[in-house]
């Protein structure tokens, strides 16, 4: 078949007979992708005017959220973070990225005019260069003081700017994150990603309102928060369950058989 002679409708026909085979919405997202990719280089080679692949729809992917960290996990790491050659930032660095649910990429962007530690409150640019502000606590702002008051810009890599609070990019703390989850001998996936997570999982299990998680972790959509506010009521659901002071106590169930 001549480039020319194949249009959106067969294509159309081709990733619906994937679809009746049952391939996973993984392999035909990635064959309309590569589809794309090749006649958008057929048009800009000349052999076509235009794509017949430009309205080919991706299928959705179901989204993910990673398992969050575990009490131990964060003490394991927070031990890790000790242990290092710069504890004071790397302590720092978790307290403040389990707190806030920041992106690495807003916490890299953090700079001490942005830092105000006695109204626990700092300013970030985030995900589509959008400015926000993040809370903390009182442990979170105690650990910053300290690695503030021996932080030093000279240190920093060329490529930071003085400055910066951490004194590294995003794909720094990502490295830093991931060696000191390799220190602390943690098997299970540990990273920034997964900080954030645990930070949403851990205020929704606190009984934290959808709009407000929504705010708080710079959600677009707010049915990315009610994931978790659900996740989080079926979390406390199968607790009572558990602990049912009626099913866990013979006595009652004898007298209800009587």
């Amino acid at each position: 078949m001549e480039l020319e002679q194949v249009q959106l409708p067969r294509l159309r026909e081709w990733i619906d007979t994937a679809i009746d085979a049952k391939q996973s919405p993984h392999t035909i997202w990635t064959k309309v992708v590569l589809v794309r990719a090749f006649f958008n280089w057929c048009v800009k080679e000349g052999f076509l005017n235009r794509s017949p692949a430009a309205q080919l729809d991706k299928p959705k992917l179901p989204q993910r959220i990673p398992k969050a960290s575990t009490d131990l996990e964060i003490q394991a790491l927070l031990q890790a973070a000790s242990e290092s050659l710069l504890p004071e930032r790397n302590i720092a660095m978790v307290y403040f990225l389990l707190e806030t649910g920041a992106r690495r990429g807003a916490v890299a962007s953090l700079e001490l005019f942005n830092l105000h530690l006695q109204k626990r409150t700092a300013i970030v640019i985030t995900k589509g260069n959008k400015e926000i502000k993040l809370f903390f606590g009182e442990i979170t702002k105690d650990v910053m003081q300290k690695w503030l008051e021996v932080r030093d810009p000279r240190q920093f890599h060329s490529a930071v700017n003085s400055k910066s609070v951490f004194g590294l990019t995003a794909d720094g703390i990502y490295q830093a994150i991931i060696r000191m989850k390799e220190h602390s001998g943690i098997q299970r996936p540990l990273s920034p990603y997964v900080l954030r997570h645990t930070s949403a999982t851990l205020r929704a299990e606190q009984g934290i309102d959808s709009s407000a998680l929504q705010q708080i972790m710079g959600w677009n959509d707010i049915r990315m928060a009610e994931i978790y506010t659900c996740m989080a009521s079926d979390r406390l659901k199968r607790r009572a369950l558990e602990t049912s002071p009626v099913d866990n106590n013979s006595s009652f169930a004898s007298h209800h058989f009587q």
